[in-house]
């Protein structure tokens, strides 16, 4: 595998290094403050080889996370729940990821997700425009806590609850893991060249961090917060300080460079930075989940895909090359397995024509019996599946808390008797919708008024059909008399006619037509 040129993005602007044995050698810098540093990256690609392969690094402190508890179901339903979330948690940038964490701790039937996005894609965009446009062949977009999770989990393998601080010239990075796997993560942007003028800025953030975590109920409030330490030697001292000082902190020292299998660069300066080891594990065990959007990693994707044919082919060859090798070997025991499988094949052609034979006779011809059963079947598919209706109506009613259902039928639609209700341009397919009537009733409004009675009824209908984008029938009904009311086990006693009731009847889009998702909406309320 040919080795991969790495860039480092930060804050400032994009890093070059280059990875040659086990050695990492820095290469050019480009800055990020105008459009001059995109420019000559430009410049620089297209005085590349077309072969190469970049794997990009973004250390950035514009990094979020959010967990998510997800229900078990199929991969391609469950990837689009995810698409979901993470539009609905990062809105604003294209650079989003997940890391599944598996199921929760109490078991049931709910797996655990951690969303992940880099919300400040300006600091992203020039540079991977810039890659698109030269057509270069983009293996990972990473970020500094997605390979701290893949080094912990491979290298480090502590399963307990701790924050792992590293330092780079961006900063100090704190990132808290539970179980063993990364929950959250944030950087301390640094406030000079050298790691001692940063230091009582650190420490503050550090007693920050813990009441955050406290407040979160990540931690408990008295329970102490383990810091392991990953630095150099030198610096063991100074940032052990800090951490000791500190009201509800104990850390623990990892040496840096006893993990480093990657020697860093010459010119580097000793010290405590984390990026060659950042650096060492993208080329060695990057993590599967990236930022990469699928027009960058679209030539990745077809180099694999050339690679993956040539070896087939060459694997093709070598099975044909073998198969006519074999014809010239010992041609006596193949015919004598030949008469093996021909005797044991007739055997076996003799026991089904004795079972066939004492097999009690059918009621009818078998092939009227198979047309009946191609008949159940079709009858089966035709059907309206109650599941697929009763899933829609649900997820409708969880929409509407205010909205109390009393009955429910169903029904296939008419193509003359229901034209009103189906969308014009769907009439001629009324056998893919069903008729759906719901008895309903919404809680009393604050007067009693019935002008205000309609107008509160009247906005709800809206909002539906709004997210439905169909039409819906209402009917008012009367309220049953307050004797009628009697109280249920389990329901406070309330009197039914303080009440409003409707009779609602739409269309519903089956299953195999179009997907129900209907926008989450708050319950309605009146306005005087």
């Amino acid at each position: 595998m040919p080795a991969q040129t790495l860039l480092a993005i930060d804050a400032h602007g994009l890093k070059v290094w280059l990875p040659t044995g086990r050695t990492l050698e820095p290469g050019v810098r480009f800055d990020s403050f105008d459009d001059a540093g995109a420019n000559r990256f430009r410049e620089w690609l297209h005085t590349q080889a077309r072969s190469k392969r970049y794997a990009v690094l973004a250390d950035l402190a514009e990094e979020r996370f959010a967990l998510e508890r997800l229900p078990r179901t199929r991969p391609g339903d469950a990837r689009a729940m995810i698409q979901r979330k993470l539009g609905q948690h990062f809105p604003d940038t294209p650079f989003t990821t997940n890391l599944p964490l598996g199921k929760q701790a109490s078991g049931g039937t709910f797996n655990r997700v951690l969303l992940c996005a880099l919300t400040r894609p300006a600091l992203l965009t020039p540079w991977v425009n810039a890659l698109t446009e030269a057509g270069a062949v983009v293996t990972r977009l990473t970020s500094t806590p997605l390979l701290l999770d893949q080094w912990n989990r491979r290298r480090l393998r502590h399963k307990g609850q701790f924050v792992l601080l590293t330092v780079t010239p961006s900063g100090m990075r704190l990132s808290l893991f539970c179980a063993g796997r990364l929950r959250l993560s944030r950087m301390v942007p640094a406030r000079g060249d050298s790691l001692a003028q940063s230091l009582p800025h650190y420490q503050s953030e550090l007693l920050q961090t813990r009441s955050y975590l406290a407040a979160q109920h990540l931690i408990g409030n008295d329970a102490p917060l383990q810091i392991k330490v990953l630095a150099a030697s030198s610096d063991q001292a100074a940032l052990l300080a800090i951490i000791d000082s500190g009201e509800g902190l104990e850390a623990e020292f990892l040496d840096l460079h006893s993990h480093l299998r990657h020697r860093p660069p010459a010119s580097a300066k000793p010290g405590s930075d984390a990026m060659p080891l950042l650096l060492q594990q993208l080329v060695r065990d990057p993590p599967s989940a990236h930022y990469a959007p699928p027009e960058l990693c679209r030539g990745h994707s077809l180099t694999r895909l050339r690679t993956g044919m040539i070896g087939t082919a060459s694997l093709a060859s070598l099975v044909c090359l073998l198969a006519a090798s074999s014809n010239l070997l010992e041609l006596r025991a193949l015919e004598q397995d030949v008469a093996t499988a021909k005797q044991a094949q007739r055997a076996l052609a003799q026991e089904a024509d004795t079972l066939i034979r004492d097999r009690p006779a059918t009621p009818a011809p078998a092939a009227r019996m198979d047309a009946w059963l191609s008949g159940l079947d079709r009858r089966a598919a035709e059907g309206i599946a109650p599941i697929d209706i009763l899933r829609q109506i649900s997820t409708l009613l969880e929409t509407v808390p205010s909205l109390r259902l009393d009955t429910l039928a169903w029904r296939r639609a008419d193509p003359q008797r229901d034209m009103v209700l189906l969308p014009p341009a769907l009439t001629g397919k009324a056998t893919h919708f069903v008729i759906v009537d719901i008895g309903a009733s919404l809680p009393p409004a604050s007067t009693h008024n019935p002008e205000e009675v309609f107008r509160h009824s009247a906005a709800l209908i809206d909002r539906l059909q709004q997210d439905l984008g169909q039409r819906v029938q209402v009917r008012h009904r009367p309220s049953p008399p307050a004797s009628a009311a009697l109280p249920r086990a389990g329901h406070q006693s309330a009197v039914t006619g303080s009440r409003h009731h409707l009779e609602l009847t739409f269309a519903l889009a089956t299953f195999d037509t179009v997907t129900f998702t209907p926008a989450t909406f708050d319950p309605v309320t009146r306005s005087d």
